[in-house]
C-alpha cells in the first residue's frame, strides 16, 4: 500500500521530463499509424513493451502525464513483492520482508517509477529473470525450496541424463531465460548478466574443485556451461562483424551530454551507493552483508553479489560515462544484501538473549522467538522513520512541479506554457533547448538550441529535405553557430526562446558565446517560480 501511494499519488503533477516524451510520441504514433514515430518522422523502436503498455493506458485514460507514467509506476510497485520472493527463497522470509520494505521507501526507486522511461519495467523483468534462472539452475540447492519442491523428471532426450545428473529444473530455467530476453529487449544492459553468470560459474568451479576434485559431479555442472559461453562469445566476437562493432561501440561511445563532469567521474556510482544520504545506513549493512555472504560461502549470496557488482564495475571503469540509472535494474540487490545483514544482526541478538536467559535460569512468558519479533518491530518503528531515505521518500508525491523526484529533476514546462498561452502569435517562431517538450506543451517549436542534439544529428547525418541538420526527436532545425542564430533573428522579426536553465547555463549544451549574446541582446520576459525555465523574446 505504501509502495502504491509513493509511486502513483499526484503522478500527473510534474511536467514531463525530457526523455519521457520519446515514448509518449512513439505510443501515440503507434496507435495512429501503426509505427512508433517521433515528431521528426524517425522511428523510435526502443523498449517496445513500454510503448505497447502506454498505448493501452492512452486508450483507457487519454494522453496525459498520468496515463504515460501509470504503466511504469505499476511495474515499480510489482518489483516490491518480487524482491520479497527473491529474499524469501534465497535467504529466508524475514530477509525478503526487510528487503521489500527498504525498496518501498527508496527515493531512487520511487523517482524512476514516477518517470515514463523503461527503467522500472527493465528492473522487474531482469529481477524475475535472474530469480527464475537461479531456481532452475540450482534446483538441488537446499535453500531453493520452491524449485526443489516442483522438481520433476524431464523426458527431453538426449539431455535427460544431463539434466537429472546436474539436477537442473528446465521449465524454471527456461522461464528465467524468457524474462532475461524480455529484459534485454527492454534495455541492452541486461547483456551484462552473461558476465555475472560467467563469474558465478567460475567461482563455483574453483571452490568445488578445491573441495571435491576436478572430476567430481558438481564441478562438471559449472565448468561445461562456462566453457561453452566463453567459446561462443569468442567466436561471435571474432567472426561476426556486427557483434564486434557493437561491443567496440558500447565501450567507446560518448554522447555530447556525457561530457559533463558528473558523467566523467568514475566514482559516481560508488559515491551514490556508499556516501549519499539516501543510502545511509543501508550502505553499512551492505558492506556487512557482503562480508557475511562471502565468509559463509553462501551460493545464492555469491550469485546475487556478482549480479550486482558486474554492472556497477562495468559502468564505473569500463564504459565512458556514468549514471545511477544504469544500475537501477540491480539496485534492489543492494537492499537484499543489506536486509541479509540486518537479519543476521537480529539473529545474533536472539542468541544473546537466549544465552542470557539460560545463564540466569530465567523462565518467563516471553519466548526467544517473541523477543526477536518484538525487537525487529521496535527497531523498524524507531529506525526506518528517521532514515534520510524515508524522510525524503514520503515527500516526493507531494512535491510541486520543478523539484527533484528522487531520480530526475523536473522543469516547470506547464507554467511556462501557461505564460505563453495568450501571447504566442501564429507568425512567431520558437527556439528551445528541448524543442520536443515545447512541442508537446505549446504545439510547436521550430529551432533547436541544444548542442547535444546538434552533435547527435551531425554524427547520424540527420538532414531535412533542404539539407539542413534537424533534431532527431523533434524535427526542429538545428542551430549550428552564432551566425545562424543571428540570421534567424533577421529572417523572423518576432519570436521566443524557451530554455531550461540547467542546459542554457551549461556550455556542453549551449556554448558560452551563444549564452552571452542572448543575455545581452534578447529580452527576458519570464522565469518560472522555482527558476527551472526561462523565456526570452525578440521583437
Amino acid at each position: 500500500m505504501a509502495g502504491i501511494y509513493l509511486r502513483v499519488y499526484n503522478l500527473d503533477k510534474p511536467s514531463f521530463w525530457v526523455d519521457e516524451l520519446d515514448f509518449v510520441y512513439a505510443a501515440k504514433s503507434m496507435s495512429e499509424v501503426g509505427r512508433p514515430l517521433l515528431n521528426s518522422g524517425y522511428p523510435y523502436s526502443r523498449a517496445p513493451l513500454v510503448t505497447y503498455s502506454l498505448m493501452a493506458s492512452f486508450k483507457l485514460f487519454g494522453i496525459s502525464e498520468f496515463s504515460a507514467r501509470l504503466p511504469v509506476a505499476i511495474f515499480g510497485v510489482l518489483s516490491i513483492p518480487l524482491l520479497y520472493l527473491i529474499g524469501r527463497s534465497f535467504f529466508g522470509k524475514r530477509v525478503g520482508l526487510l528487503a521489500a520494505l527498504f525498496l518501498t521507501f527508496s527515493p531512487l526507486a520511487i523517482g524512476l517509477s514516477r518517470t515514463c522511461r523503461m527503467y522500472s519495467l527493465f528492473q522487474f523483468l531482469f529481477l524475475a529473470g535472474v530469480y527464475f534462472f537461479y531456481l532452475g539452475f540450482e534446483a538441488r540447492d537446499k535453500s531453493n525450496n520452491m524449485a526443489a519442491s516442483r522438481q520433476r523428471r524431464i523426458y527431453f532426450a538426449p539431455f535427460t541424463k544431463i539434466l537429472e545428473r546436474w539436477q537442473i529444473h528446465l521449465p524454471m530455467l527456461s522461464l528465467g531465460g524468457l524474462f532475461l530476453l524480455l529484459a534485454y529487449i527492454t534495455h541492452q544492459n541486461a547483456g551484462l548478466f552473461l558476465l555475472s553468470l560467467m563469474g558465478y560459474l567460475a567461482a563455483c568451479w574453483i571452490f568445488l574443485s578445491i573441495k571435491g576434485g576436478i572430476k567430481s559431479f558438481p564441478t562438471e555442472k559449472y565448468v561445461v556451461p562456462l566453457g561453452v559461453i566463453i567459446l561462443m562469445g569468442l567466436l561471435a566476437y571474432l567472426i561476426n562483424p556486427e557483434v564486434h562493432n557493437f561491443i567496440v561501440h558500447a565501450v567507446t561511445y560518448l554522447p555530447k551530454w556525457a561530457e559533463v563532469d558528473s558523467a566523467q567521474n568514475p566514482w559516481l556510482i560508488f559515491d551514490f551507493l556508499f556516501t549519499s544520504m539516501e543510502t545511509v545506513p543501508f550502505n553499512l549493512l551492505f558492506v556487512l552483508g557482503t562480508l557475511l555472504l562471502i565468509v559463509n560461502k553462501n551460493k545464492a549470496g555469491l550469485y546475487t553479489l556478482l549480479t550486482f557488482w558486474v554492472p556497477v564495475l562495468a559502468f564505473s571503469f569500463l564504459f565512458q560515462y556514468r549514471k545511477n540509472d544504469y544500475i537501477f535494474h540491480v539496485f534492489p540487490i543492494f537492499f537484499l544484501v543489506s536486509a541479509y545483514a540486518l537479519d543476521r544482526v537480529i539473529g545474533f541478538t536472539h542468541l544473546i538473549f537466549a544465552s542470557w536467559k539460560s545463564a540466569q535460569r530465567i523462565s518467563n512468558k516471553l519466548t526467544d522467538s517473541q523477543f526477536t519479533n518484538w525487537l525487529s518491530t521496535l527497531l523498524l518503528l524507531i529506525w526506518i522513520p528517521i532514515t534520510p531515505a524515508f524522510l525524503f521518500a514520503q515527500k516526493i508525491p507531494r512535491l510541486p512541479d520543478g523539484h527533484f523526484n528522487g531520480a530526475k529533476y523536473h522543469n516547470e514546462w506547464k507554467q511556462a506554457a501557461d505564460f505563453l498561452q495568450d501571447k504566442l502569435d501564429q507568425n512567431d517562431v520558437i527556439i528551445s533547448t528541448l524543442p520536443q517538450t515545447i512541442q508537446y506543451y505549446t504545439g510547436r517549436a521550430e529551432y533547436n538550441l541544444n548542442w547535444h542534439y546538434a552533435d547527435q544529428a551531425r554524427r547520424s547525418k540527420i538532414y531535412a529535405p533542404d539539407g539542413c541538420l534537424i533534431d532527431f526527436y523533434s524535427g526542429a532545425d538545428v542551430i549550428e553557430d552564432l551566425d545562424e542564430l543571428k540570421t534567424i533573428f533577421i529572417r523572423h522579426r518576432k519570436g521566443w526562446i524557451i530554455v531550461d536553465n540547467y542546459r542554457f547555463r551549461n556550455p556542453v549544451y549551449v556554448p558560452e558565446n551563444i549564452q552571452q549574446y542572448l543575455v545581452n541582446y534578447v529580452t527576458k520576459s519570464f522565469e518560472t517560480k522555482r527558476g527551472t525555465v526561462s523565456i526570452y523574446r525578440w521583437n
